[in-house]
């Protein structure tokens, strides 16, 4: 068992890293603090004379410091590393807690999954313990079969000591798409909707104007674009989006169509995949509209309730505020202490309440073969691919369906599920359909971000193995020949190298020159003194070659982890700056034509009338109790060339000002209109329908 759960773990914790890559580094522990793991799994723990006694299951366990074995209702069991003491805290290892764990809920464990349930509990123990989040939930499925496991960890009120369950409410966000999906294509079922009909044929008033830059229609969106992210309206509109309180904002669905005619598209319709939370408010609308609302927010709650939540047994999920909120998991922020409660009014978008126990009922329905929500053709129409002709790279993921991601995992297998992501909560949903295995994840506190889908894609991927009978020697092998493959960025062990004095001028002559480096600014690579130099300004780094070929910066004799690498590709030179600190790669481009690049800058740089709009930003609510989606402060600054820069501020990291470009006398950040006003002497910027004024 010790020995199947270690390949088990490796096989898991490499997963983890494939989909994160590598920002789950807590999750190789070695060792957990025994009290606070064993307790945060339900577990009573004493200490007497000398000895640790642990209740848990039904069963008892007695640890003896550095013995190497305890025992189990009077039973020695070896362990794979003895309990320790350090600094009067006790330690014991993963690989133990799963064994313990696993073997003391044998009766409840169904054998099949036994190992991956062990994985679960270890991640879930890890995450909760030793990786900086308050709260977890988790629920697993096998539709086939009938098996289900929920388990809760953590804290969903510290302050009140209330514990995670299996009932715990989350704030899914964006893992309430697929039900807003759910919605629109049982209306399709019912001839209530067609999806390839234009939006505004049911919801008339709506518009759009045309992308300033690359046009389109409104009236040509159809319900499939809005369903599939193809629309080409902008990715959020603010207003009342995020709100704080125990009470919704009614009015962020229920304005919201007055105030789209002078907002503009982000680009023609039909022609590109780009993840707008807008569009799916629409699509709650529209579902209000044709079941006869006029009060669009409770339109979609009700029909959501009546014909998904209480269809299937959802008995606790909700899209409307649950009160009071005392079964709800309150959000944390990374230091443990808990944070303004956020939620989401624009329902359809992101505003869903749910637990491990009502997902797991949804999964296996979903997942079984014999829905109650959808016919068995709407669900897999509804999981192919509905973005074959637009361009998804850089998305991480295959397609997108009509409410679903797709992607394929490291195993090899084809998945489905969406994640979802608002102040303090993250969660991800995935299954494989060809094994009717489902995995839900959710997360209380701000670190969930790099947690929900690494942990949910590992435990998937374990359950898939089990169940399929996966040679797991052959996947960890396979799996560790592809790390081995790949080459590393740069060597941490590598010694300066020197060059030649031939050496230094033939690097210069291939490589020498200006280059940019984005947010890093510009940076000249040149010669001085027979040393490399690379400089910004009046910042001058020299740069020494190091035996693996890259070149690191020297202070005094000592070379940082980070490096920079020189290459020619198709006759351009290119550089890489290797950040390790800020786990970051930032390519850059060498300038060769410099008239030209200089000709740009100039018409760049930012009209006098500008400098009115210069200084720092705050959000002003619009509305009662609205938030900012874009979170903080924010500086609108120029850069050393004179160019406009917009830049969030957050804590612990400095502000990287994004180019705001300018065409004509309108100002765009990253594509998205950005408006600038300025009347008795107060400035104003209008950023996705959100307001922020300038400090005086």
């Amino acid at each position: 068992m010790k020995r199947f759960l270690k390949k088990l773990t490796a096989v898991g914790l490499m997963a983890v890293m494939v989909v994160a890559g590598g920002v789950m580094a807590f999750a190789q522990t070695a060792n957990l603090p025994l009290r606070q793991t064993l307790e945060t799994a339900g577990a009573v723990v004493d200490w007497y004379d000398g000895q640790i006694f642990v209740s848990y299951g039904g069963g008892e366990w007695v640890f003896t410091p550095n013995a190497p074995t305890a025992q189990h209702n009077g039973t020695d069991v070896t362990l794979s590393t003895p309990v320790v003491i350090v600094d009067s805290l006790s330690f014991i290892s993963a690989d133990d807690i799963g064994l313990m764990l696993g073997d003391a809920g044998t009766e409840e464990i169904s054998e099949p999954f036994a190992q991956t349930i062990e994985l679960a509990t270890v991640l879930g123990l890890q995450s909760t313990t030793e990786g900086g989040i308050m709260g977890m939930t988790i629920a697993v499925v096998d539709a086939e079969t009938g098996f289900t496991w929920t388990q809760g960890f953590g804290y969903a009120d510290s302050v009140q000591g209330h514990r995670v369950d299996e009932h715990t409410l989350f704030q899914i966000a964006s893992t309430s798409k697929p039900f807003t999906a759910i919605a629109i294509m049982q209306l399709v079922e019912q001839g209530l909707i067609d999806l390839d009909t234009p939006f505004v044929y049911y919801v008339p008033e709506f518009s759009m104007l045309p992308s300033f830059i690359h046009g389109g229609n409104s009236d040509n969106i159809t319900v499939r674009m809005l369903l599939s992210n193809t629309s080409g309206i902008m990715m959020d509109y603010s207003l009342a989006f995020y709100a704080v309180g125990d009470t919704h904002i009614q009015s962020g669905m229920n304005d919201i169509l007055e105030r789209l005619p002078v907002r503009e598209m982000s680009f023609e319709e039909g022609t590109a995949y780009e993840y707008a939370n807008l569009g799916w408010t629409l699509l709650s609308i529209l579902v209000a509209r044709v079941t006869g609302h006029d009060n669009y927010f409770e339109g979609f709650v009700q029909f959501t309730d009546e014909n998904i939540f209480q269809s299937v047994g959802m008995n606790r999920s909700t899209f409307e505020m649950p009160n009071p909120l005392n079964n709800v998991a309150m959000g944390y922020n990374n230091d443990g202490q808990q944070g303004t409660f956020y939620h989401i009014g624009q329902l359809g978008a992101a505003g869903m309440f749910s637990s491990a126990h009502d997902m797991a009922v949804f999964m296996h329905d979903f997942l079984g073969g014999d829905s109650r929500l959808l016919t068995q053709g709407t669900i897999n129409y509804m999981l192919q691919s509905h973005t074959d002709h637009v361009d998804m790279s850089g998305t991480g993921f295959n397609h997108y369906g009509l409410g679903f991601l797709g992607a394929t995992m490291a195993i090899g297998i084809s998945i489905a599920g969406h994640a979802g992501g608002i102040y303090h909560y993250f969660t991800d949903m995935l299954f494989d359909t060809d094994s009717q295995i489902g995995v839900f994840v959710s997360t209380n506190t701000h670190a969930g971000t790099f947690v929900a889908t690494p942990v949910t894609a590992a435990i998937l991927e374990m359950a898939v193995i089990e169940k399929t009978g996966m040679d797991i020697d052959a996947i960890i092998a396979e799996m560790q020949a592809e790390v081995s493959d790949t080459p590393a960025l740069y060597d941490p062990e590598a010694t300066p190298h020197p060059m030649s004095d031939e050496e230094l001028v033939e690097f210069i002559e291939e490589f020498g020159g200006l280059y940019d480096f984005g947010p890093l600014g510009f940076w000249y690579v040149g010669l001085a003194d027979g040393v490399i130099t690379i400089s910004s300004g009046d910042e001058v780094s020299h740069i020494k070659r190091m035996s693996d070929g890259t070149f690191g910066i020297i202070y005094g004799e000592a070379i940082p982890n980070s490096r920079y690498s020189f290459m020619m590709m198709e006759e351009q030179a290119i550089s890489v700056f290797i950040a390790s600190a800020l786990g970051a790669v930032i390519p850059a481009q060498r300038i060769d034509d410099i008239e030209a690049w200089q000709a740009m800058i100039e018409e760049q740089i930012a009209p006098e009338y500008f400098s009115r709009f210069l200084g720092f930003y705050n959000f002003v609510p619009q509305v009662e109790n609205e938030a900012s989606p874009l979170a903080g402060q924010w500086i609108v600054a120029l850069d050393g060339f004179g160019r406009a820069t917009l830049a969030q501020i957050t804590p612990f990291m400095p502000p990287v000002g994004q180019l705001l470009t300018r065409y004509e006398d309108r100002w765009f950040f990253m594509q998205t209109p950005i408006f600038f006003t300025y009347e008795d002497g107060v400035a104003t910027l209008d950023l996705m329908g959100g307001q922020y004024v300038r400090e005086q």
